[in-house]
């Protein structure tokens, strides 16, 4: 089940990457909010192992067209001596989810055998409801893919 998640996160880098070469780093970031929305909850809906396994490895690969274009557009939106840092805090910031995850669950599981785990999946995808909303309304085409790759 582990392994599914870094599968994915692999397979959402090699395509966000491309697709975000050719049809904009926008178009990418969109697809993966809904790809993790979408996923995410379907991982609750999950009736055996399989499906939960398929539904997480669809969600990671959101993660991935996530992660694949987010290192793009810091590099080309902030100034050279500004972009570590923002890298740090983007670092920063996946770190903080998966502390504010592993505390969900630590409060909505009683165990690793007893507990309500699609609430548990549930409450950790309400967030992509508000990235997805942010990403829509305020994320602007790169300006990189806008003046090189048109």
């Amino acid at each position: 089940m582990s392994s599914s998640i870094f599968i994915g996160v692999i397979i959402g880098t090699l395509i966000g990457g491309y697709i975000g070469d050719k049809m904009g780093r926008r178009l990418v970031m969109i697809s993966a909010q809904f790809f993790i929305l979408i996923f995410g909850f379907l991982s609750a809906t999950a009736n055996n192992v399989l499906q939960f396994a398929v539904w997480r490895l669809l969600t990671t690969i959101g993660i991935g067209l996530g992660m694949s274009v987010c290192s793009s557009f810091i590099v080309e939106i902030f100034q050279k001596d500004k972009r570590g840092k923002i890298v740090i805090l983007t670092c920063i910031a996946f770190s903080a989810g998966a502390l504010v995850f592993s505390w969900m669950a630590s409060v909505i599981l009683t165990d690793l055998k007893n507990g309500n785990w699609r609430l548990l999946v549930i409450y950790s995808n309400i967030f992509s409801i508000f990235a997805l909303l942010l990403t829509v309304i305020y994320q602007k085409e790169s300006p990189r893919f806008l003046l090189f790759d048109r």
